[in-house]
Parts: structure tokens; C-alpha cells; sequence
């Protein structure tokens, strides 16, 4: 691979990278914020034991 195929990859790469990090930081860490209510967190725990 020469050194400009390999700046061209590395470019897209990181535009990749920067626009998932975009997205993390504007619409899945907001809703991430948002707990889970009492009744929730309890369904969930019954979840998981089950799988166990």
C-alpha cells in the first residue's frame, strides 16, 4: 500500500471516528442521562438473573 492510499484511508477513518463521537455525544449520552425508573431497574435485574 503506498503512502498516499494509506493517508486517503486514514483520513476517512478519522471522519468515521469524529461523526460516532458526534453522534454519542449528541444523541446517545443525553438519553443515557435519563435513569431508569425504581420498577425498571427491578424488571432488568429480573432479566439478568434469569439469564444466569
Amino acid at each position: 500500500m503506498g503512502c498516499e492510499q494509506f493517508s486517503g484511508r486514514a483520513k476517512v477513518l478519522k471522519e468515521l471516528i469524529e461523526h460516532h463521537a458526534d453522534e454519542e455525544e449528541m444523541e446517545m449520552f443525553p438519553r443515557a442521562k435519563n435513569p431508569l425508573s425504581r420498577e425498571d431497574l427491578n424488571l432488568l435485574g429480573k432479566q439478568l438473573e434469569a439469564r444466569k
